[in-house]
């Protein structure tokens, strides 16, 4: 009597084993985080081909990368990048060190992965957003509109909203030199009034209304976020997790593209939904926003 034929078995590191990464929650949690690892990395150029490998670790040998030991290792890394060049990091940073500990709290209980980095990507989110909200709540320039008058005014990729609020391009080329020495002068601080440049940037009633208007829309929105994550699953403002979520990511995103802070929302996003299939290609189509802007900028 012959024996079966055994069924072949895929070497740790191989395109089967990738797949069978692709096909899993938790698959794609590491796969995905590690990936917007890459992007975040060009705030040090260092940690590219770290994250890259470790990217490559997590989509062909996934039981390794399911070690929590090595995800504690990656947010040690962040941690000195952050020590050594702080300067160049941006706040979406630390949400990414963040929930590199998360996933690494996680991977301690791995049959609960999913449940345990829902719970933390939740609360991760619910403080973030609840930061956000007070700062500019106590902001008298956000409030009054003119942090997004001179955000435009220092960042081109602000133009399409300043001119959607009747600011014209030419007001903003005449405003900016002006702006740009402010910025450029040390001790000083930047929190100009809009009023006090009305007349440099024939800037309308229109145009300061429109302005206050989409400050304060913009703090509603990331009210609503933060509580719906704080509350409890069970909230009925559990379900507009993620279409506020998604909201604040088109209408963030479809003028200032930054595609690793879309990314991290995104996998953040479906983890704490446990990749509900609606909710996944809701976020998808999120980042494909941030995608198309970036590169048509």
């Amino acid at each position: 009597m012959t024996a079966a034929p055994s069924s072949p078995v895929s070497p740790p590191w191989s395109v089967t084993a990738a797949m069978n990464q692709v096909r899993t929650p938790i698959g794609c949690v590491l796969m995905i985080t590690a990936g917007t690892g890459i992007f975040m990395g060009a705030h040090w150029s260092p940690l590219v081909p770290l994250m890259l490998a470790f990217y490559l670790a997590t989509l062909l040998a996934p039981s390794a990368a399911r070690n929590s030991l090595i995800w504690f290792v990656m947010a040690a890394a962040w941690v000195a990048a952050v020590m050594i060049q702080p300067s160049a990091m941006e706040d979406h940073v630390y949400l990414y060190l963040a929930w590199l500990v998360a996933i690494a709290v996680g991977l301690l209980d791995r049959d609960n992965f999913m449940d345990e980095a829902g719970r933390q990507g939740r609360y991760l989110l619910a403080i973030v957003f609840a930061t956000a909200t007070i700062w500019k709540l106590t902001s008298g320039s956000f409030i009054s509109g003119a942090a997004l008058w001179t955000s435009g005014l220092l960042d081109d990729r602000m133009a399409p909203l300043l001119n959607l609020a009747g600011i014209s391009s030419e007001s903003l080329a005449d405003a900016r030199p002006q702006v740009t020495a402010v910025v450029a002068s040390d001790g000083e601080t930047f929190d100009i009034s809009l009023s006090s440049y009305s007349s440099d940037i024939s800037l309308s009633s229109y145009s300061s209304i429109a302005l206050t208007l989409v400050a304060l829309g913009t703090i509603a929105l990331e009210a609503l976020i933060a509580v719906s994550y704080a509350a409890p699953d069970t909230s009925r403002l559990a379900k507009l997790r993620a279409p506020l979520l998604v909201g604040f990511g088109f209408v963030t995103y479809a003028i200032v593209p930054v595609l690793p802070f879309a990314l991290l929302l995104a996998v953040i996003g479906c983890t704490v939904a446990r990749f509900e299939r609606r909710t996944v290609l809701a976020f998808v189509a999120m980042v494909l926003v941030a995608v198309v802007r970036f590169a048509t900028l």
